[in-house]
């Protein structure tokens, strides 16, 4: 058994849905070749955390935009529960 918790630095850092997308599925495609059941753990919205009014001086994302991209990556996230051996889980 796998268990996977990423993204959330991509969120902070704005990277792209596409490379995001990009980076998990080459993240999915290694964990694929060992067979092992993976489970995958979406993104908790972040932009409802006390961190993200402070954290929106340091890096320029509002608590809004945040939410926005925590959707966005969860979105790609959801895609993983396709692949055999793969779930999903909902934070």
């Amino acid at each position: 058994l796998v268990t996977v918790g990423i993204g959330a630095n991509d969120g902070w850092r704005l990277v792209s849905e596409a490379q995001f997308r990009a980076n998990l599925e080459r993240i999915a495609d290694g964990l694929a070749q060992t067979n092992a059941r993976v489970v995958v753990c979406n993104l908790a919205d972040l932009g409802l955390s006390p961190a993200a009014r402070i954290a929106q001086s340091w890096v320029g994302v509002t608590p809004e935009m945040l939410t926005a991209r925590i959707r966005e990556l969860n979105h790609a996230i959801d895609a993983l529960a396709s692949r055999p051996r793969f779930e999903v889980v909902d934070l």
